[in-house]
């Protein structure tokens, strides 16, 4: 089965686009939006979502397996393990 992400429009429940995760396991663990950013938990790192084209605009490899993120538009979060990782989100 693909993993991936469907962008939902919230102001009347429709269905979107669907966009498909790079280095994905069955499912993404976490997603966290900031700005025109969508950031996704993947197996083996982040994968960052433009939500205007509902593109993936970069991928960055971490050591270990995030399970959870948070973001703003000046920093994104991720926990690995008993550790929480600062990654730069420009």
């Amino acid at each position: 089965p693909q993993s991936g992400l469907i962008e939902i429009n919230a102001s009347d429940n429709s269905v979107g686009r669907p966009v498909e995760l790079p280095m994905s396991r069955l499912e993404p663990a976490d997603v966290a939006v900031a700005g025109d950013a969508v950031w996704v938990t993947v197996a083996t790192g982040v994968a960052k979502v433009d939500a205007g084209s509902a593109e993936v605009v970069d991928t960055i490899e971490l050591d270990g397996t995030p399970s959870q993120i948070i973001a703003t538009e000046d920093d994104v979060w991720v926990v690995i393990d008993d550790t929480v990782q600062h990654i730069d989100p420009t």
